[in-house]
């Protein structure tokens, strides 16, 4: 619990950090499955506002949490009052009739990079994932 009171500020600006793993990493065991309900980002919302009680939260998220907090924020606009990423995440789907030259210019040096340079993505993908890329 954050004490603002004892560093001269006022009592009402506390907050309280919770700091959850992803599933299958550090304490937390492994999902049997990526591919089955629910995802990520339900996983994370349903501990926060069914488990913990908390109504409205801001969220976090670096390298894979960038794109599960996004998610989070997206489903769950009227409980997430904010969120803070350290990368950006890609839509989960775009209407491609509507993505400029440059958009498209983008997106194509995302593919090249991902299937030439991100051997730490391709490290952390699971068995399904890997076999369908």
């Amino acid at each position: 619990m954050a004490t603002p009171s004892g560093y001269s500020g006022d009592a009402a600006d506390a907050f309280t950090v919770i700091v959850p793993s992803l599933p299958g990493f550090a304490f937390s065991p492994q999902r049997p499955s990526l591919t089955q309900p629910p995802q990520t980002h339900e996983i994370r919302h349903r501990l926060m506002h069914d488990e913990l009680g908390v109504e409205r939260y801001a969220a976090h998220g670096g390298d894979l949490g960038a794109g599960i907090t996004s998610r989070l924020g997206e489903a769950h606009p009227e409980a997430v009052v904010g969120i803070h990423l350290m990368a950006i995440a890609s839509p989960v789907s775009y209407d491609a009739a509507g993505v400029t030259p440059e958009e498209q210019e983008y997106l194509d040096s995302v593919t090249v990079w991902s299937a030439e340079e991100g051997g730490y993505m391709h490290q952390q993908m699971n068995t399904e994932t890997r076999e369908s890329s």
